[in-house]
């Protein structure tokens, strides 16, 4: 007697194929909770965009009347952001965006005023860079702090104080 085939018994399909979809499917619930949060703050709030790949923007629509209606709208932005914090990190009291030259041409880097290393599971690590060697040690540990001499040493600015060193100096500080 043959059994009946459940929802994930259907030949020829890919189990993770069906993963990959469901995965794909509450990344997209996530993004309209995030759009509809948004656009329930008010009803001038029309429309909401935001860069879903690498973070880097965020673009809001207000409407108002235009039938009898004057806008002051420097009040409005005013109320606005005294009402929202976009985000505050601990430790960071300035940051600016910068480009940098890539692989693939330029690319956006974060530049901060401070110091705040938490979030491993958020920065690539791989990348993050950090002249303060101390803090590297303490928090990824001593091969990281290693690589980073090596890339102060490697700075333009240090470069000519690295003229100050003999090869073997060098070969101390960062090792063979």
């Amino acid at each position: 007697m043959d059994e009946e085939a459940g929802p994930n018994d259907v030949e020829g399909i890919d189990e993770a194929l069906i993963e990959e979809y469901e995965a794909q499917d509450a990344k997209n619930e996530n993004l309209d909770y995030r759009i509809n949060a948004v656009l329930q703050v008010g009803p001038e709030v029309t429309e909401y965009k935001f860069d879903t790949k690498k973070k880097l923007w965020a673009e809001i629509t207000l409407s108002y009347p235009l039938v009898d209606t004057k806008i002051d709208l420097l009040a409005v932005i005013e109320k606005h952001v005294q009402e929202v914090v976009v985000h505050e990190v601990a430790g960071i009291s300035r940051c600016m965006m910068g480009e940098e030259k890539a692989a693939d041409g330029l690319e956006m880097h974060l530049k901060t005023e401070g110091i705040n290393m938490m979030y491993r599971e958020i920065v690539d690590i791989n990348r993050l860079y950090c002249n303060s060697i101390h803090h590297v040690a303490e928090t990824y540990g001593i091969e990281a702090a290693n690589k980073a001499i090596i890339k102060v040493m490697s700075l333009p600015l240090f470069g000519s104080m690295a003229n100050n060193f003999g090869a073997g100096d060098k070969e101390f500080l960062v090792g063979p």
